[in-house]
């Protein structure tokens, strides 16, 4: 086992923690740009390396970090390389843009700070209406709901295409199944698109994270929170089974959640009925117990020579006995 549950564990937290500060894996320069007259296909990283962007700053982190977690370093454009599509790798420094025809910059200014801007506005927003809800606690929920969520969508809206050397002037091509014995020379991150738009995929997918997130969060916590926004996110690959596992999971959450409500007020009920409560219906006394005690009660009575009846009965004698003063019984 390459990597172990603590580095795992790192990794996933460190993509939503990402998410939530409005950053994102880096896909490469964008559309539009060639190097020589081809295009570039996206970042070319090293295996077992990613590339993550924030605030116009790229870093790039070990996929396998090990028992340890490994930190980010910051890179530059200059230590980086892209892949065209012929298969040949490039530096960065080397991608122009076939319109303006200059080289790719990262972003500066308000176009960098507005990807952390967003993040971070949205995440205060959700804190601070769990801390409306539910004070402190409602805070915690939300944001460990909101990075769980951003977890599940980064591990979901892209995906690594590895390729090795096709042995033709160091070129290089996808991996196929016929590669397996090949080395893998680089991977080529590639962002899933919806209708042909990775923005309407990013939403979807980050929406479905979400969704499940909060799921998971209300049946088990921050576990539940993390494992429900890894699988909503999954889900969300494809709009279709979201929609018919959100239909089937919502359904089964509120069926489920409605019967546990009801048998709830039930035990409440009873409970109460066995309490001091004599407004209702006295049928809460008609228990064994009682039920013997109330025998004993009317038993002892009736033996008893101080009931009313016995004290009633006798007064006339008493009055008419034959004694005085110095009779024993007065």
């Amino acid at each position: 086992m390459s990597e172990g549950f603590i580095g795992q564990a790192s990794g996933y937290f460190n993509q939503g923690l990402l998410w939530t500060l409005g950053g994102s894996q880096w896909y490469g320069p964008g559309p539009g740009y060639q190097v020589g007259g081809q295009n570039v296909l996206g970042v070319f990283n090293a295996p077992g390396v990613v590339t993550q962007e924030w605030g116009g700053q790229l870093w790039q982190r070990p996929t396998s970090t090990g028992p340890v977690p490994s930190p980010s370093k910051m890179v530059k454009p200059s230590d980086l390389m892209v892949l065209t599509q012929d298969g040949k790798v490039h530096p960065l420094n080397a991608a122009v843009h076939t319109q303006t025809k200059q080289a790719w910059k990262p972003a500066t200014g308000l176009a960098a700070g507005f990807g952390p801007s967003i993040g971070i506005g949205m995440t205060g927003l959700f804190m601070y209406q769990g801390y409306q809800e539910d004070g402190a606690a409602g805070a915690l929920r939300a944001a460990y709901i909101d990075i769980a969520a951003g977890a599940g969508a980064m591990r979901n809206i892209g995906y690594n295409q590895q390729y090795v050397a096709d042995g033709i002037g160091g070129n290089r091509k996808k991996r196929f199944l016929f590669d397996r014995g090949k080395e893998v020379t680089g991977n080529l991150p590639v962002h899933r698109t919806f209708m042909g738009s990775n923005m309407m995929a990013t939403g979807v997918i980050g929406i479905s994270s979400y969704m499940g997130a909060a799921f998971g969060a209300d049946i088990a916590g921050p576990v539940g929170a993390a494992f429900g926004g890894l699988i909503g996110g999954r889900m969300g690959r494809s709009p279709l089974s979201m929609a018919t596992s959100a239909l089937v999971l919502g359904g089964g959450y509120m069926i489920g959640k409605g019967s546990y409500q009801l048998l709830k007020s039930g035990y409440r009920r009873k409970q109460q009925q066995k309490g001091l409560e004599t407004a209702g219906s006295l049928a809460a006394f008609q228990t064994r117990n009682a039920a013997t005690m109330r025998q004993r009660a009317v038993s002892a009575i009736h033996k008893s020579h101080l009931n009313a009846r016995s004290a009633l009965g006798m007064e006339a004698t008493f009055m008419h006995r034959n004694t005085n003063y110095f009779s024993t019984y007065r």
